[in-house]
């Protein structure tokens, strides 16, 4: 497949996630009865995300101008996903994918609904991807390595596969530091950073620094809307 090919068939991929038909719809709530972790919200969050930059036409290519992509490589990179928060080895995939090679993928306990269907579409699109990606119980006969997880299972993926080209990603959050001077609508975004997937990611702000005469009970006011983290008993047992 060329890229172009490939792009084209990820821009329709974004379409048909737009349309949300019975399927997609079935998946999505299969995945939330699976992982109470994954709302509705939060899952129609990260596909937004995906429709709006991963599975456009003019984001791709602007994307992969910055590489050099040559023919076809075709070897296999084994991709261990994470699964705290929906979908979150999407960019690995693509990665994988524009880059000339196939995936064989291990998919998380917590998210394995999606990324079959979403194999199953573009094979549905065009027949090119039918080679492109496997998912495996157990990684062998793979070329390199891209595994995420937590510090812990990090130093078992050192173990087994520190001798394959690899990437490890471990632990990682995020911190925010205030000035005093931030409006209250950057506050109030600030608080998507804090709450949304109910801080599961890494991208998350876990600690937030502030000047101490900053008042902490104006973001206890500004952040209202985002309560309703509380409603979900998970949440609610490691906040209690």
């Amino acid at each position: 497949m060329t890229g172009e090919e490939k792009i084209k068939a990820l821009h329709e991929f974004g379409n048909i996630l737009s349309q949300k038909d019975s399927k997609l719809q079935e998946i999505l709530t299969k995945t939330e009865m699976h992982n109470t972790w994954f709302t509705q919200f939060h899952l129609d969050l990260s596909l937004q995300t995906f429709i709006e930059n991963y599975f456009n036409k003019d984001k791709i290519n602007r994307w992969i101008e910055n590489y050099t992509i040559g023919e076809e490589k075709q070897k296999w990179v084994g991709l261990i996903l994470a699964g705290n928060i929906p979908f979150v080895g999407m960019h690995d995939i693509i990665s994988v994918l524009m880059s000339g090679n196939r995936a064989k993928i291990k998919l998380s306990s917590k998210d394995t609904f999606f990324f079959p269907y979403m194999f199953e579409k573009l094979c549905d699109i065009d027949k090119g991807f039918e080679n492109k990606i496997e998912f495996v119980e157990r990684l062998e006969n793979f070329d390199a390595i891209i595994a995420t997880g937590s510090n812990n299972s990090a130093r078992y993926f050192e173990y087994y596969f520190g001798k394959y080209p690899h990437i490890i990603r471990r632990n990682r959050t995020s911190v925010a530091i205030l000035t005093g001077d931030e409006t209250e609508k950057q506050l109030y975004d600030l608080g998507k950073d804090v709450f949304y997937y109910y801080g599961l990611g890494c991208r998350n702000v876990s600690k937030i620094y502030m000047p101490s005469t900053f008042e902490a009970e104006k973001l206890f006011r500004i952040w209202e809307d985002y309560r309703y983290v509380i409603d979900n008993n998970k949440y609610k047992n490691n906040y209690d």
